[in-house]
């Protein structure tokens, strides 16, 4: 494959980063063009929810004018991906030259540490191992934290060295949604925009705050070299015990998250920037954290879909990439204690068959203490299989996961054509954000 399918990736970045800061907060939205309006992104979320909803408008920053969200609030798309035929007969094209190892690859994303047998601590460079292990598993991609972004030189030369290892392209991913999460704009090294919790956006009623958060820290990721922001938060705040989400979401409004979210998503797009909403089904209702252990919803499926849903349906209506599906349960709607990301009723049924949802579904890190407290590495990559995810994000142990793929197709447990279903939903959003050339 390597030989015959090597692509063009962006292993010339250093040199270009090291002449461009990246912009400061404040770019006009006047300045953003606007291409096209989706009236009905809002106007169908509107619908499908219970009347009676508070909808009082919040005092906003003092710096920001405010204008009010309504049913006919306008969201602008920008930069339309490659056509969707075109991507699917590329995709297409490219899938029949995959061997089965190089197709079960493309569904695991990883950290640079579970690839590095050298470096103790922060991976901060490529090295002859982690190189190894890109090929060896044919990893679909690497997911960098604040430990891994020094400066900008450092970040740029990493990232391209990453790429050139990879015969297919890696997506690149970093949590950057502003606020508390913001892996790059946290650090002054970066000389990038730091904006505030996305709560701060939402109270301004003001879409334009949002599509300019989106475009501006797209914008400066991609100049980096990441392709993929897991953003924006389309979590509903409902629940004032809820620490893990908080002001990370947009609103306790599920209408005001939904313009929000489909805004901030038209502005990563802007960018070639992939987007992927999370934690489906809604993880601000919930009182407990799942990075540390089991953690619950108590709405039942009205109650998803009058509050929770709302927000994603916009994100799916805006085109989001991805869809981050949480470790919550959902007992009311399931009838057992199966994290979401498990769940073949909540990914299957509820996100792809009810909300209509057929882009890469990826599960949160299954490193997360809901996950591991209760299922082996392998347990949990076949279980996320057989519900529905596509990408597995940061497994517990890699190989004992990619293996645990392998053998279950290899025996006949899950047909490759499943595993064909996943990697051609990957591809295509590759091939979208010019991750494969």
């Amino acid at each position: 494959m390597r030989q015959t399918r090597r692509f063009l990736l962006a292993v010339s970045l250093a040199a270009a980063i090291t002449l461009s800061g990246c912009s400061l907060f404040g770019d006009s939205a006047s300045d953003v063009t606007e291409k096209e309006t989706a009236e009905k992104v809002i106007q169908n979320t509107e619908a499908d929810t219970a009347s009676g909803q508070d909808n009082t408008e919040t005092e906003s920053p003092d710096s920001w004018e405010t204008q009010p969200v309504t049913e006919t609030e306008k969201l602008q798309e920008t930069n339309a991906p490659v056509q969707a035929d075109s991507a699917r007969e590329q995709a297409q094209h490219i899938l029949l030259g995959m061997t089965l190892e190089e197709k079960v690859g493309q569904m695991f994303l990883v950290t640079p540490e579970m690839i590095d047998m050298y470096t103790d601590g922060s991976v901060i460079s490529c090295n002859d191992s982690i190189t190894e292990n890109i090929q060896k598993y044919h990893l679909g991609g690497i997911v960098l934290f604040e430990g891994n972004i020094l400066n900008r030189t450092q970040t740029a030369e990493m990232i391209a060295e990453f790429q050139s290892a990879s015969d297919t392209g890696l997506f690149i991913g970093v949590d950057e949604e502003g606020g508390i999460v913001s892996r790059i704009g946290r650090n002054p090294e970066m000389d990038c925009t730091w904006f505030p919790n996305m709560r701060e956006i939402g109270d301004t009623n003001d879409t334009s705050k949002a599509y300019e958060a989106g475009d501006t820290i797209g914008r400066e990721i991609r100049e980096l070299g990441f392709n993929l922001d897991f953003a924006p938060v389309a979590d509903v705040a409902t629940n004032p015990e809820n620490t893990v989400i908080g002001d990370r979401a947009f609103s306790s409004d599920p209408q005001v998250a939904a313009a929000m979210v489909a805004q901030e998503i038209y502005g990563l797009h802007n960018n070639n920037v992939a987007s992927s909403i999370k934690h489906f089904p809604g993880h601000g209702d919930t009182s407990t954290d799942s990075h540390t252990g089991f953690s619950a919803t108590d709405q039942d499926l009205e109650g998803l879909r009058s509050t929770e849903f709302v927000p994603f349906k916009a994100g799916i209506g805006a085109g989001t990439d991805m869809v981050m599906v949480s470790h919550i349960a959902a007992p009311a709607v399931t009838g057992n204690n199966d994290p979401a990301s498990l769940s073949f009723e909540m990914i299957t049924g509820l996100l792809r068959d009810e909300l209509g949802y057929d882009g890469v579904v990826i599960t949160d890190s299954l490193q997360m203490g809901a996950i591991t407290e209760y299922y082996t590495a392998s347990e949990a990559v076949l279980a996320s299989l057989n519900a529905g995810a596509d990408i597995f994000l940061m497994p517990a142990y890699l190989g004992e996961s990619y293996n645990a793929v392998l053998n279950a197709v290899q025996d006949g447990s899950i047909p490759e054509s499943r595993i064909d279903e996943s990697v051609m939903r990957i591809l295509q959003v590759k091939i979208n954000r010019n991750i494969l050339s």
